[in-house]
């Protein structure tokens, strides 16, 4: 069994945002205890030595930007890159799985949402970004094929 967590950012609507993003961080349950406490010092870290608070909401957009909740602790670009790379780094120690898709609403054509889901309001369109050169099917493969080994999905 996995623990998930799952955030998006934007918005499904036309008009509104460029894009909607939906992505998933996830981990074997097993593995909590020590998931949970080495984040929780994680954060600690970054309170000590950056003077962000442990329950401060970071995002991307934030860190990049400086601003949200950021803005009042003064962090110049650098420190908050280092943030950033910071939590790109715990993610990779801690073996924590990691996907997103991004959905690019103007780009593409409106029939492909509703094509995928049924949907009737083709209003936006997926689109997803790999870090590779496979082609659409080969990439949906491979997603409903790792789909199936963490037995999630239907």
């Amino acid at each position: 069994m996995y623990l998930a967590y799952v955030d998006d950012s934007g918005n499904i609507g036309l008009p509104g945002s460029q894009t909607y993003t939906l992505a998933c961080v996830f981990f074997d349950v097993g593995r909590w205890p020590e998931v949970f406490d080495s984040m929780i010092d994680f954060r600690r870290s970054l309170a000590r030595d950056y003077g962000v608070p442990v329950r401060t909401e970071l995002k991307a957009n934030y860190l990049l930007r400086g601003k949200g909740p950021l803005w009042k602790f003064n962090l110049n670009e650098a420190a908050r890159h280092a943030i950033y790379l910071a939590m790109m780094k715990i993610q990779e120690a801690l073996e924590l799985q990691t996907f997103a898709i991004v959905v690019n609403k103007p780009e593409l054509p409106a029939t492909t949402l509703a094509r995928l889901t049924g949907h009737a309001d083709a209003g936006f369109t997926l689109r997803v970004y790999a870090r590779d050169g496979r082609d659409d099917a080969a990439l949906v493969e491979d997603v409903l094929g790792r789909a199936a080994e963490a037995k999630v999905g239907g």
